[in-house]
C-alpha cells in the first residue's frame, strides 16, 4: 500500500472520530439533568421544543440513530469496498473457466468433459463454450474499438467463439478477428454453472 493510499484510509476514519466525539458530548451533556437532548437543545438556544422531543426516551432514539449512521458509514467506506474487491461481480472468462475445471476435478467428472491428454487451453475452452452457449449466463465485455464495458447480447454470442488463452471473443467466420475484449462472466452465472456441475456429478453416481 502506497503512502497516499494509507493517508486516504486514515482520512476515511476522521468522520468516525468526529462521530465518537459527538456521541461522547451528547452522553456527557452540558449539565446533569433528566434529558440530555433537552440540555443540548437549551444550550443551542432552542429551549421550547415539543415535549416529545425533550423527553428522556428521546435520548435512546438519538443514540440508536447515531449507531445506525456509524454502522452504515463503516459498511460503505470499508466493508463494501473490501467485499467488492475480494468477490467481484464479474470474473474474467479465463478465470471462470479455470474455476469450473477445478470444480469438475473436485467432483471427479473432469474426464467426462475433457481428455486427459488435452492441453490446458483446450480443457478450459470447453467451459468457455459452455458459458458462451448458456443463455442464462450473462457475459460482459468491451466491443472493439470501444472501451465501455457492456452486456454481450445472445445474438452476438451465437456468431462468436472464445480465444484459447485470452479473455476475448473472436468471430466464428473469420480468422482471429477480435470482436470483444475483457470478456467476463457474472459471479451469479458462474455459481449457477457450478451447481449444474454438482447435479451432473450426482447423476454420474
Amino acid at each position: 500500500m502506497t503512502t497516499s493510499s494509507k493517508i486516504i484510509q486514515l482520512l476515511k476514519g476522521v468522520p468516525l472520530v468526529l462521530w465518537g466525539v459527538i456521541v461522547w458530548a451528547f452522553q456527557t451533556g452540558p449539565e446533569e439533568i433528566t434529558s440530555k437532548t433537552a440540555a443540548w437543545a437549551k444550550w443551542f438556544g432552542y429551549p421550547d421544543l415539543p415535549t416529545y422531543v425533550l423527553a428522556k426516551s428521546t435520548d435512546a432514539y438519538v443514540l440508536t440513530g447515531a449507531v445506525i449512521i456509524a454502522v452504515l458509514y463503516v459498511t460503505g467506506v470499508w466493508i463494501w469496498p473490501w467485499f467488492h474487491n475480494k468477490y467481484p461481480r464479474l470474473i474474467p472468462i479465463q478465470e471462470a473457466a479455470r474455476i469450473g475445471f477445478e470444480e469438475a476435478e473436485r467432483l471427479e467428472i473432469e474426464d467426462a468433459i475433457s481428455s486427459i491428454h488435452q492441453p490446458l487451453g483446450d480443457k478450459l475452452s470447453w467451459f468457455q463454450y459452455a458459458f458462451l452457449c448458456d443463455e442464462n449466463i450473462e457475459l460482459f465485455g468491451r466491443k472493439v474499438p470501444s472501451r465501455r464495458l457492456r452486456f454481450i447480447p445472445v445474438d452476438d454470442r451465437r456468431r462468436l467463439k472464445p480465444h484459447s488463452n485470452r479473455n476475448e471473443l473472436v468471430s466464428e467466420f473469420a480468422s482471429e478477428t477480435l470482436v470483444y475484449t475483457d470478456v467476463a462472466v457474472t459471479r451469479s452465472g458462474l455459481r449457477r454453472y457450478l451447481r449444474m456441475l454438482r447435479r451432473l456429478s450426482e447423476q454420474a453416481l
